[in-house]
Formats: C-alpha cells, sequence, structure tokens
C-alpha cells in the first residue's frame, strides 16, 4: 500500500530541478514526414496496410438495383407518354418511339450500376444529353438517372483517394 502511495505522490510531483519540463527538441526525418522523439510510433493498419480497398455489391444489392432499373423504366415510359401530351418540346419534340428506346437505353445501365458504375455513368449521361438534344418526350426520369448514376461513381468506384497516392518530383 506504501508503495502505491509513493508512485502515486511521485507521479504527480513536478520534475527534479523544480522548474518547467521543456519538450524534447529532438526529431527524425521518416517516410518524408517530420517526427517528434514523443510522437506516437507507426503501425500499420488493422486492415492489412497495402490491400487495395474494394466494395464488392452483395446479391441482394444486384437484386435491388434490377428492381431500381424496372421502376426507373415504367417510370420513364409513363413520364415520356405524359410529356408527349402535354407537347412540352411543342413543334420540335422528337417521335414517340425514341422515348421507348432512350427509356431502355437509360434505366437498362442501372441494373448493373454497382458493378461496373463508370461505365454505367458514361452510358447514362451520353444517353441524357443524346435526348436532350433530339428533344426526346422524356425529361424527369433522365435526371433522375443520371444523378443516380453519378452518385453511384463516388459511393461504389474502387478508386483510392487522392490524398492517399504518392507522387515523386
Amino acid at each position: 500500500m506504501i508503495d502505491r502511495k509513493n508512485a502515486r505522490r511521485r507521479a504527480m510531483s513536478p520534475p527534479s530541478g523544480g522548474g518547467r519540463r521543456s519538450p524534447v527538441l529532438s526529431r527524425q526525418i521518416t517516410d518524408g514526414r517530420l517526427r517528434r522523439a514523443g510522437d506516437a510510433a507507426r503501425r500499420p493498419p488493422p486492415y492489412g496496410g497495402g490491400m487495395a480497398f474494394t466494395r464488392t455489391p452483395t446479391l441482394r444489392d444486384q437484386r435491388g438495383d434490377l428492381l431500381l432499373a424496372l421502376v426507373l423504366f415504367v417510370g420513364a415510359i409513363l413520364s415520356a407518354a405524359l410529356s408527349s401530351i402535354a407537347q412540352v418540346n411543342g413543334d420540335e419534340q422528337a417521335p414517340l418511339w425514341t422515348a421507348l428506346v432512350y427509356a431502355v437505353v437509360v434505366a437498362a445501365p442501372l441494373g448493373f450500376r454497382r458493378r461496373w458504375p463508370g461505365t454505367v455513368a458514361v452510358v447514362v449521361s451520353l444517353a441524357y444529353f443524346t435526348a436532350v438534344t433530339i428533344r426526346v418526350p422524356e425529361i424527369y426520369v433522365g435526371n433522375i438517372a443520371m444523378f443516380i448514376a453519378l452518385y453511384t461513381v463516388g459511393a461504389w468506384m474502387n478508386v483510392p483517394p487522392a490524398s492517399t497516392t504518392s507522387h515523386s518530383s
């Protein structure tokens, strides 16, 4: 018991010499970073260090993507029919069959959005801009599909963040 008291007293007392302890100024450069003597030791990350992080969609994710594609396809057909009746583009509107082709091209790739997010985003974006250019009578679902495709690129692409890559100069 006495040893514990003395140990606690020694830990709480100021350092010998009566003055304040100055920080240790010895520094070393490792891995291109400046380290002080009191810094924590560099440990490898718990996930294995050099392993690349990859996300793999589960079977449930893939079924959800197919269901999303089907819902957007049906929504695109309804939107095309209503936009055609309302004559959103006036007399310069493309024929209605182009809206059906557009509905397939914009919705079908979303069924594979987590497997190939970059390719899906390019296909959906090209389809959207082509449809806007030729004035396809569908304006709502294309916007939603393009947003989903571009969001998926950020959420599912297996590209390391720019801050973790090293550039030699």
